[in-house]
């Protein structure tokens, strides 16, 4: 009797110490899962819709010259550094910028002071010709979510204009603004960036990338 007494208290024994391991590591699990998932939150709470010159610097895609002036940058070479890039977010955003140049989006033309606004969606871009830069200091909620303003330069002329960061408050989730110029605005071999960066005034938005472009019709 005593021995079966002690085979059971030994047998009971090992099942509990077995229960007690399985319950330990299963809250280490928990713990571990948990830890992921909050690296993972953590992740997406910082991923800024704004991606930062600072991101990009910090990823070797700009020059340093541009963490304390904005400089202008020809699109074409930004885009396909970003493509290039190891960082995947860096890669993501690149293909993003490559939509919003390229690809068809809701879009606010102005022209001559007017503005034409898309149907039925939220403007994702402004297309503006230099004349009407002044419209773009506006308190405009329809500027809103707005990510790249495209600028077209057709003229000489067009060269004088000047754009205020600072002015800019209704666009507050600005990405980039970009120059599209349809003729050579320069004859010296890479003067281009340092003309349009002229272009260029303010400092309160140091986030917003300028771009550049010369597409001369053929």
């Amino acid at each position: 009797m005593k021995k079966f007494l002690l085979s059971q208290f030994i047998f009971s024994f090992l099942i509990i110490l077995v229960l007690e391991v399985y319950a330990a590591a299963y809250k280490n699990s928990l713990t571990v899962s948990s830890i992921s998932q909050a690296e993972v939150a953590s992740q997406v709470v910082n991923f800024n819709p704004i991606f930062s010159l600072t991101h990009l610097n910090n990823s070797g895609l700009l020059p340093s010259s541009m963490s304390d002036e904005q400089a202008a940058l020809d699109l074409d070479e930004t885009i396909a550094s970003m493509l290039a890039s190891s960082d995947p977010l860096v890669v993501a955003e690149g293909q993003h910028l490559q939509s919003l140049a390229y690809n068809i989006h809701p879009t606010i033309f102005i022209r001559s002071g007017n503005l034409t606004y898309p149907e039925g969606s939220t403007a994702e871009c402004v297309d503006s010709d230099a004349s009407s830069v002044w419209t773009l200091y506006e308190d405009n909620p329809l500027f809103n979510q707005v990510e790249l303003i495209t600028i077209r330069i057709e003229q000489e002329s067009d060269l004088a204009t000047v754009l205020n960061l600072d002015n800019l408050q209704a666009f507050t989730n600005l990405k980039y603004i970009y120059f599209l110029c349809n003729f050579e605005i320069c004859s010296s071999p890479g003067c281009e960036a340092a003309l349009i960066s002229q272009m260029v005034q303010g400092s309160d938005n140091p986030e917003v990338l300028i771009l550049y472009k010369i597409s001369v019709p053929e």
